[in-house]
């Protein structure tokens, strides 16, 4: 995960370099940002660190003038690259707290752990294989006409 808290950073200004013209220097902040929320939501805080960090590096590469140079001549830059790198580690130290506060909450202690991808948002769980061999189950009730009296009625093991 740590490695793709790079790439992320860098694929998304390599793409956002193509179309320099199409956008201000405001908009690519704004979208590294989010690149960097979902990694710091996502992972541990070292990658949310490498995040930040990557994203400042690849905004000035990509982004500034004179591009592909780790060089900003505007000060305007210098801010967005301060003041992205700035909130990627606040947004990073949040995620932190908020596991921290959850695990507090729920009684847990500990190093706070990582919710299962599952319970993860956007994620859904696998679908639970049906059990007709279980008394009661629904396909139960569906291999009897649907009825719920009807396993009353049902003879046979």
């Amino acid at each position: 995960m740590r490695v793709g808290a790079v790439l992320a950073p860098l694929l998304v200004c390599a793409a956002m370099s193509l179309r320099r013209e199409a956008f201000t220097n405001s908009t690519a902040v704004l979208v590294l940002a989010t690149v960097i929320v979902a990694v710091a939501s996502a992972c541990d805080r070292y990658a949310g660190v490498l995040a930040a960090v990557s994203s400042g590096a690849w905004f000035d590469f990509f982004l500034t003038e004179p591009y592909l140079r780790f060089t900003i001549d505007d000060p305007d830059d210098i801010g967005d690259m301060v003041l992205l790198v700035v909130i990627g580690l606040a947004v990073t130290e949040i995620a932190l707290w908020d596991e921290r506060e959850q695990a507090r909450a729920s009684g847990r202690t500990g190093p706070p752990r990582r919710r299962p991808r599952h319970r993860r948002a956007g994620a859904r769980p696998a679908r639970l294989g049906r059990r007709p061999d279980r008394p009661g189950h629904r396909a139960d009730h569906r291999d009897a006409g649907g009825h719920p009296d009807a396993l009353r009625r049902r003879t046979g093991p």
